[in-house]
Protein backbone atom coordinates (compact mmCIF):
# COMPACT_ATOMS: atom_id res chain seq x y z
CA UNK A 1 0.00 0.00 0.00
CA UNK A 2 1.07 3.58 -0.46
CA UNK A 3 1.70 5.44 2.46
CA UNK A 4 0.16 9.35 2.74
CA UNK A 5 3.43 11.55 2.54
CA UNK A 6 3.50 13.55 5.33
CA UNK A 7 2.96 17.68 4.37
CA UNK A 8 5.84 19.41 3.80
CA UNK A 9 4.21 22.90 3.93
CA UNK A 10 2.95 23.37 7.62
CA UNK A 11 -0.61 25.50 7.56
CA UNK A 12 -0.43 29.33 7.61
CA UNK A 13 -1.62 30.81 10.74
CA UNK A 14 -4.05 32.84 9.63
CA UNK A 15 -5.56 34.41 12.67
CA UNK A 16 -2.19 35.71 13.61
CA UNK A 17 -1.80 37.00 10.05
CA UNK A 18 -4.80 39.06 10.18
CA UNK A 19 -4.77 40.54 13.97
CA UNK A 20 -0.81 41.44 12.96
CA UNK A 21 -2.55 43.05 9.70
CA UNK A 22 -5.16 45.08 11.69
CA UNK A 23 -2.33 46.22 14.71
CA UNK A 24 -0.34 47.45 11.64
CA UNK A 25 -3.34 49.10 10.01
CA UNK A 26 -4.25 50.85 13.48
CA UNK A 27 -0.44 52.16 13.74
CA UNK A 28 -1.08 53.79 10.87
CA UNK A 29 -3.97 55.66 11.59
CA UNK A 30 -2.64 56.46 14.35
CA UNK A 31 -0.07 58.66 12.56
CA UNK A 32 -1.67 59.62 9.45
CA UNK A 33 -3.21 63.76 10.50
CA UNK A 34 -6.96 64.28 11.18
CA UNK A 35 -8.48 65.51 8.25
CA UNK A 36 -9.38 68.67 7.80
CA UNK A 37 -12.46 70.39 8.27
CA UNK A 38 -12.45 72.47 4.74
CA UNK A 39 -11.02 69.72 2.75
CA UNK A 40 -13.89 67.16 4.15
CA UNK A 41 -16.30 69.82 2.50
CA UNK A 42 -14.16 70.11 -0.63
CA UNK A 43 -14.66 66.68 -1.01
CA UNK A 44 -18.35 66.43 -0.45
CA UNK A 45 -19.12 69.65 -2.47
CA UNK A 46 -16.78 67.82 -5.30
CA UNK A 47 -18.78 64.51 -5.34
CA UNK A 48 -22.28 66.68 -5.61
CA UNK A 49 -21.56 68.95 -8.09
CA UNK A 50 -24.22 68.96 -10.42
CA UNK A 51 -25.06 71.15 -13.92
CA UNK A 52 -28.25 73.31 -14.27
CA UNK A 53 -30.25 74.26 -17.56
CA UNK A 54 -31.65 77.35 -18.27
CA UNK A 55 -33.72 77.28 -21.27
CA UNK A 56 -37.24 78.80 -22.89
CA UNK A 57 -40.13 76.05 -21.60
CA UNK A 58 -41.70 74.50 -24.92
CA UNK A 59 -45.41 73.52 -24.53
CA UNK A 60 -46.87 71.23 -22.10
CA UNK A 61 -46.84 68.47 -24.06
CA UNK A 62 -42.79 68.64 -25.66
CA UNK A 63 -41.50 68.62 -22.32
CA UNK A 64 -39.96 65.69 -20.23
CA UNK A 65 -42.00 64.81 -17.26
CA UNK A 66 -40.46 63.86 -14.35
CA UNK A 67 -41.44 60.43 -14.57
CA UNK A 68 -40.11 59.94 -18.26
CA UNK A 69 -36.89 61.22 -17.59
CA UNK A 70 -36.14 58.42 -14.61
CA UNK A 71 -36.29 56.15 -17.32
CA UNK A 72 -33.98 57.55 -19.37
CA UNK A 73 -32.71 56.51 -22.19
CA UNK A 74 -34.97 53.75 -22.61
CA UNK A 75 -38.16 55.92 -23.32
CA UNK A 76 -40.79 54.57 -26.27
CA UNK A 77 -40.67 56.20 -29.74
CA UNK A 78 -43.04 59.31 -28.65
CA UNK A 79 -41.34 60.27 -25.67
CA UNK A 80 -38.30 60.53 -27.95
CA UNK A 81 -39.92 63.25 -30.83
CA UNK A 82 -40.29 65.74 -27.49
CA UNK A 83 -38.30 68.46 -27.90
CA UNK A 84 -37.79 68.47 -24.06
CA UNK A 85 -35.87 65.04 -25.20
CA UNK A 86 -33.48 66.70 -27.22
CA UNK A 87 -32.61 69.45 -24.66
CA UNK A 88 -32.17 66.82 -22.57
CA UNK A 89 -29.68 64.88 -24.15
CA UNK A 90 -27.89 67.88 -25.38
CA UNK A 91 -27.85 68.95 -21.73
CA UNK A 92 -25.96 65.35 -20.95
CA UNK A 93 -23.56 65.30 -23.77
CA UNK A 94 -22.47 69.16 -22.92
CA UNK A 95 -22.14 67.86 -19.38
CA UNK A 96 -20.32 64.54 -19.88
CA UNK A 97 -18.07 65.93 -22.69
CA UNK A 98 -16.87 68.65 -20.70
CA UNK A 99 -17.65 69.23 -17.18
CA UNK A 100 -18.31 65.24 -15.66
CA UNK A 101 -20.89 66.61 -13.43
CA UNK A 102 -23.11 63.75 -11.22
CA UNK A 103 -25.97 65.36 -11.19
CA UNK A 104 -28.40 67.17 -13.87
CA UNK A 105 -30.73 69.80 -12.61
CA UNK A 106 -33.74 70.83 -15.46
CA UNK A 107 -36.31 72.89 -14.19
CA UNK A 108 -39.25 71.55 -16.05
CA UNK A 109 -38.42 67.84 -14.98
CA UNK A 110 -37.35 68.73 -11.36
CA UNK A 111 -40.44 71.39 -10.51
CA UNK A 112 -44.17 70.31 -10.93
CA UNK A 113 -46.88 72.78 -10.73
CA UNK A 114 -47.48 72.17 -7.09
CA UNK A 115 -43.98 72.91 -5.73
CA UNK A 116 -43.99 76.25 -8.09
CA UNK A 117 -44.79 78.41 -4.79
CA UNK A 118 -41.84 77.09 -2.72
CA UNK A 119 -39.56 76.55 -5.77
CA UNK A 120 -39.53 79.84 -7.08
CA UNK A 121 -38.30 82.34 -4.53
CA UNK A 122 -35.15 79.61 -4.13
CA UNK A 123 -34.36 79.19 -8.02
CA UNK A 124 -31.68 81.94 -8.04
CA UNK A 125 -29.68 80.13 -5.17
CA UNK A 126 -30.09 77.07 -7.23
CA UNK A 127 -28.21 78.44 -10.15
CA UNK A 128 -25.45 80.00 -8.32
CA UNK A 129 -24.28 76.89 -6.33
CA UNK A 130 -24.34 75.21 -9.54
CA UNK A 131 -20.85 74.58 -11.42
CA UNK A 132 -21.73 75.13 -14.69
CA UNK A 133 -25.37 76.67 -16.25
CA UNK A 134 -25.83 75.04 -19.88
CA UNK A 135 -27.88 77.66 -21.63
CA UNK A 136 -29.91 75.93 -24.54
CA UNK A 137 -30.60 77.94 -27.87
CA UNK A 138 -33.53 76.53 -29.86
CA UNK A 139 -32.63 78.80 -32.62
CA UNK A 140 -29.54 79.06 -34.78
CA UNK A 141 -29.13 82.60 -33.84
CA UNK A 142 -26.17 83.85 -31.80
CA UNK A 143 -27.46 83.49 -27.81
CA UNK A 144 -27.84 87.34 -28.00
CA UNK A 145 -29.97 87.01 -31.46
CA UNK A 146 -31.89 83.90 -29.88
CA UNK A 147 -35.25 84.14 -27.81
CA UNK A 148 -34.01 83.19 -24.69
CA UNK A 149 -32.26 86.60 -23.82
CA UNK A 150 -35.44 88.19 -23.97
CA UNK A 151 -37.13 85.84 -21.51
CA UNK A 152 -38.01 87.44 -18.12
CA UNK A 153 -37.24 83.65 -16.12
CA UNK A 154 -33.68 83.40 -18.18
CA UNK A 155 -32.64 87.22 -16.56
CA UNK A 156 -32.20 85.57 -12.82
CA UNK A 157 -30.49 82.34 -14.43
CA UNK A 158 -27.91 84.72 -16.38
CA UNK A 159 -27.16 86.67 -13.26
CA UNK A 160 -26.73 83.71 -11.22
CA UNK A 161 -24.70 81.59 -13.23
CA UNK A 162 -20.89 80.89 -12.36
CA UNK A 163 -19.71 79.48 -15.78
CA UNK A 164 -22.00 79.46 -19.12
CA UNK A 165 -21.78 77.17 -21.59
CA UNK A 166 -24.42 77.36 -24.72
CA UNK A 167 -25.32 74.64 -26.61
CA UNK A 168 -27.29 74.75 -29.90
CA UNK A 169 -28.35 71.64 -32.38
CA UNK A 170 -25.41 69.42 -30.92
CA UNK A 171 -22.79 72.15 -31.06
CA UNK A 172 -20.78 73.33 -28.15
CA UNK A 173 -20.51 76.75 -28.09
CA UNK A 174 -16.82 76.85 -26.75
CA UNK A 175 -15.57 80.15 -28.25
CA UNK A 176 -18.92 81.82 -26.95
CA UNK A 177 -17.77 82.06 -23.16
CA UNK A 178 -15.07 84.84 -23.44
CA UNK A 179 -18.09 86.74 -25.16
CA UNK A 180 -20.72 86.05 -22.79
CA UNK A 181 -18.34 87.53 -19.71
CA UNK A 182 -17.65 90.36 -21.58
CA UNK A 183 -21.16 91.16 -22.44
CA UNK A 184 -22.20 90.67 -19.11
CA UNK A 185 -19.73 92.94 -17.64
CA UNK A 186 -19.98 95.49 -19.51
CA UNK A 187 -24.42 95.22 -19.65
CA UNK A 188 -23.70 95.64 -15.56
CA UNK A 189 -21.60 98.65 -16.67
CA UNK A 190 -24.31 100.21 -18.86
CA UNK A 191 -27.09 99.58 -16.38
CA UNK A 192 -25.39 100.91 -13.54
CA UNK A 193 -23.72 104.00 -13.95
CA UNK A 194 -26.51 106.11 -12.56
CA UNK A 195 -26.24 104.08 -9.77
CA UNK A 196 -25.19 105.95 -6.63
CA UNK A 197 -22.66 102.74 -5.74
CA UNK A 198 -21.56 100.22 -8.81
CA UNK A 199 -20.29 96.79 -7.51
CA UNK A 200 -16.78 95.52 -7.96
CA UNK A 201 -16.17 92.60 -9.35
CA UNK A 202 -17.34 90.53 -12.14
CA UNK A 203 -21.08 90.36 -13.27
CA UNK A 204 -21.24 86.91 -11.08
CA UNK A 205 -20.64 88.66 -7.98
CA UNK A 206 -24.26 89.65 -8.46
CA UNK A 207 -25.69 90.14 -4.96
CA UNK A 208 -29.51 89.24 -4.96
CA UNK A 209 -31.27 91.88 -2.57
CA UNK A 210 -33.69 94.69 -2.72
CA UNK A 211 -31.04 97.73 -3.41
CA UNK A 212 -31.08 96.40 -6.79
CA UNK A 213 -34.25 96.43 -7.95
CA UNK A 214 -34.54 99.94 -10.12
CA UNK A 215 -32.05 97.89 -12.19
CA UNK A 216 -32.98 94.84 -12.52
CA UNK A 217 -36.90 96.44 -13.58
CA UNK A 218 -35.04 98.09 -16.85
CA UNK A 219 -33.37 94.81 -17.58
CA UNK A 220 -37.60 93.66 -17.50
CA UNK A 221 -38.69 96.25 -19.66
CA UNK A 222 -37.43 94.48 -22.67
CA UNK A 223 -38.43 90.74 -21.10
CA UNK A 224 -41.06 88.52 -21.88
CA UNK A 225 -43.35 85.29 -20.01
CA UNK A 226 -45.66 83.50 -21.26
CA UNK A 227 -47.93 84.41 -17.59
CA UNK A 228 -48.47 87.95 -17.22
CA UNK A 229 -47.59 87.46 -13.40
CA UNK A 230 -44.43 86.21 -13.65
CA UNK A 231 -42.99 89.13 -14.86
CA UNK A 232 -42.74 89.97 -11.28
CA UNK A 233 -42.28 86.50 -9.80
CA UNK A 234 -39.72 85.85 -12.02
CA UNK A 235 -37.23 88.85 -9.95
CA UNK A 236 -38.43 87.73 -6.74
CA UNK A 237 -35.02 85.01 -6.04
CA UNK A 238 -33.14 87.72 -7.66
CA UNK A 239 -33.82 90.53 -5.25
CA UNK A 240 -34.68 88.02 -2.18
CA UNK A 241 -38.07 88.61 -2.03
CA UNK A 242 -40.36 85.86 -0.23
CA UNK A 243 -43.77 86.27 -1.23
CA UNK A 244 -46.62 84.02 -1.89
CA UNK A 245 -46.83 83.28 -5.39
CA UNK A 246 -50.60 83.49 -6.50
CA UNK A 247 -51.41 83.10 -9.94
CA UNK A 248 -54.66 84.34 -11.37
CA UNK A 249 -54.06 87.75 -10.00
CA UNK A 250 -52.89 89.62 -12.65
CA UNK A 251 -49.27 91.73 -13.16
CA UNK A 252 -50.65 95.18 -12.52
CA UNK A 253 -51.16 93.41 -8.41
CA UNK A 254 -48.25 91.25 -8.45
CA UNK A 255 -45.98 94.16 -9.22
CA UNK A 256 -47.74 96.27 -6.97
CA UNK A 257 -46.90 93.66 -4.04
CA UNK A 258 -43.32 93.38 -5.44
CA UNK A 259 -42.38 96.81 -4.85
CA UNK A 260 -44.16 97.04 -1.57
CA UNK A 261 -41.94 94.16 -0.33
CA UNK A 262 -38.63 96.03 -1.69
CA UNK A 263 -39.16 99.19 0.17
CA UNK A 264 -40.37 97.64 3.08
CA UNK A 265 -36.35 96.28 2.73
CA UNK A 266 -34.97 99.18 1.27
CA UNK A 267 -32.68 101.46 3.04
CA UNK A 268 -33.88 104.29 0.22
CA UNK A 269 -36.36 105.70 -1.68
CA UNK A 270 -34.95 104.73 -4.69
CA UNK A 271 -38.27 102.85 -6.19
CA UNK A 272 -40.37 106.08 -5.50
CA UNK A 273 -38.33 108.17 -8.17
CA UNK A 274 -40.00 106.27 -11.28
CA UNK A 275 -40.44 108.78 -14.16
CA UNK A 276 -43.97 107.32 -15.85
CA UNK A 277 -46.77 108.95 -16.57
CA UNK A 278 -49.26 106.15 -15.47
CA UNK A 279 -49.25 104.99 -11.40
CA UNK A 280 -50.40 101.59 -10.20
CA UNK A 281 -54.13 101.00 -9.98
CA UNK A 282 -53.41 99.61 -6.52
CA UNK A 283 -51.40 103.20 -5.07
CA UNK A 284 -50.16 106.13 -7.09
CA UNK A 285 -47.03 106.75 -5.56
CA UNK A 286 -45.83 103.11 -7.31
CA UNK A 287 -45.18 102.79 -10.77
CA UNK A 288 -47.55 100.87 -13.06
CA UNK A 289 -45.01 98.49 -15.37
CA UNK A 290 -41.36 98.68 -15.85
CA UNK A 291 -40.93 101.42 -18.35
CA UNK A 292 -41.43 103.74 -15.75
CA UNK A 293 -37.94 102.77 -15.09
CA UNK A 294 -36.08 103.92 -17.96
CA UNK A 295 -34.31 106.95 -16.50
CA UNK A 296 -32.35 106.77 -13.52
CA UNK A 297 -31.21 109.81 -11.37
CA UNK A 298 -27.61 110.23 -9.66
CA UNK A 299 -28.50 111.65 -6.77
CA UNK A 300 -27.91 111.32 -2.96
CA UNK A 301 -30.57 109.51 -1.04
CA UNK A 302 -32.85 110.63 1.77
CA UNK A 303 -35.27 107.69 3.94
CA UNK A 304 -33.57 105.12 5.78
CA UNK A 305 -34.92 101.85 7.17
CA UNK A 306 -38.16 102.28 9.18
CA UNK A 307 -39.71 104.95 7.65
CA UNK A 308 -41.87 103.30 4.91
CA UNK A 309 -44.91 101.56 5.76
CA UNK A 310 -47.97 99.83 4.29
CA UNK A 311 -51.74 100.39 6.45
CA UNK A 312 -54.64 98.09 6.27
CA UNK A 313 -56.40 100.48 3.83
CA UNK A 314 -53.68 100.21 1.44
CA UNK A 315 -52.15 103.97 2.17
CA UNK A 316 -48.62 104.21 1.37
CA UNK A 317 -46.51 106.16 4.72
CA UNK A 318 -43.55 107.35 4.07
CA UNK A 319 -41.42 109.81 7.08
CA UNK A 320 -40.03 112.85 4.79
CA UNK A 321 -39.94 116.62 4.30
CA UNK A 322 -43.11 118.32 3.04
CA UNK A 323 -42.43 121.78 1.22
CA UNK A 324 -45.59 123.62 0.26
CA UNK A 325 -45.63 123.83 -3.66
CA UNK A 326 -47.20 127.51 -3.90
CA UNK A 327 -44.00 128.91 -3.37
CA UNK A 328 -43.45 128.22 -6.98
CA UNK A 329 -45.97 130.10 -8.41
CA UNK A 330 -48.12 126.91 -9.20
CA UNK A 331 -51.60 126.82 -9.11
CA UNK A 332 -54.09 126.16 -6.67
CA UNK A 333 -52.01 127.62 -3.48
CA UNK A 334 -51.67 125.13 -0.54
CA UNK A 335 -52.58 121.87 -2.54
CA UNK A 336 -49.50 120.57 -3.71
CA UNK A 337 -46.86 119.76 -1.58
CA UNK A 338 -43.80 118.48 -2.78
CA UNK A 339 -42.23 115.51 -1.09
CA UNK A 340 -38.62 115.21 -0.25
CA UNK A 341 -36.60 111.90 -1.78
CA UNK A 342 -32.97 113.28 -2.03
CA UNK A 343 -30.95 115.92 -3.23
CA UNK A 344 -28.71 116.25 -6.10
CA UNK A 345 -25.46 117.54 -3.93
CA UNK A 346 -23.46 119.03 -6.89
CA UNK A 347 -25.99 121.84 -8.31
CA UNK A 348 -27.87 122.24 -4.81
CA UNK A 349 -31.37 120.70 -6.13
CA UNK A 350 -33.46 118.12 -4.31
CA UNK A 351 -35.90 115.88 -6.22
CA UNK A 352 -39.02 113.98 -4.74
CA UNK A 353 -42.46 113.75 -5.93
CA UNK A 354 -45.38 116.25 -6.24
CA UNK A 355 -48.36 115.16 -4.10
CA UNK A 356 -51.59 116.56 -3.91
CA UNK A 357 -53.72 116.31 -1.03
CA UNK A 358 -56.81 114.62 -2.11
CA UNK A 359 -60.42 116.49 -1.78
CA UNK A 360 -62.12 116.13 1.92
CA UNK A 361 -58.77 114.90 3.70
CA UNK A 362 -56.22 117.16 5.19
CA UNK A 363 -54.27 113.92 5.60
CA UNK A 364 -53.88 111.82 2.95
CA UNK A 365 -52.67 112.54 -0.95
CA UNK A 366 -52.04 111.20 -4.13
CA UNK A 367 -48.99 111.05 -6.43
CA UNK A 368 -48.97 113.80 -9.51
CA UNK A 369 -45.37 113.16 -11.12
CA UNK A 370 -41.04 112.94 -10.45
CA UNK A 371 -40.36 116.48 -9.47
CA UNK A 372 -37.35 118.52 -8.84
CA UNK A 373 -36.70 122.16 -6.42
CA UNK A 374 -34.28 124.23 -6.57
CA UNK A 375 -34.50 126.20 -3.04
CA UNK A 376 -33.74 129.78 -2.53
CA UNK A 377 -30.60 130.97 -1.11
CA UNK A 378 -31.41 130.44 2.90
CA UNK A 379 -33.96 127.54 2.58
CA UNK A 380 -34.03 125.19 5.64
CA UNK A 381 -35.59 121.69 4.45
CA UNK A 382 -38.53 121.25 7.26
CA UNK A 383 -38.28 118.41 9.44
CA UNK A 384 -40.11 114.78 8.37
CA UNK A 385 -43.12 113.78 9.09
CA UNK A 386 -45.56 110.86 8.03
CA UNK A 387 -46.74 111.93 4.50
CA UNK A 388 -50.05 108.97 3.58
CA UNK A 389 -50.16 108.61 -0.10
CA UNK A 390 -53.21 106.84 -1.81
Amino acid sequence: MLQHEENPHPPLPVEKIIDSVDELAKQKRSLLPLPIPHHVHEQIAFSSQYAILSHRWEQDDQELSFREAVKFPRLNRSVIRKKGFKKLTEFLHVVQSLYGCRYLWMDSICISNSDRGTSIPLMFDWYRRAYVCVVYLSTGLDIWADPWSKRGWTLQEYLAARRIKTVQEGQIQIQQTARIDAARDAQKELNLQHSRERPQGRWYLYRPEVEQAVWLFRLMISRETKRPEDKAYCLFSALHVDIPIKYGEGFDNAFYRLQIACLSQAETFDLLLWNGHVSSPRNSLLARDFTSFTFIRRYEAHGSANRFHLNSEGVICIFVPLIPWDITGEWPLRERWFAVLGDFSFHSHFVGVLLERLHGSRQVYRRIRLEEYKPPKGFVLPVQEWVHIM
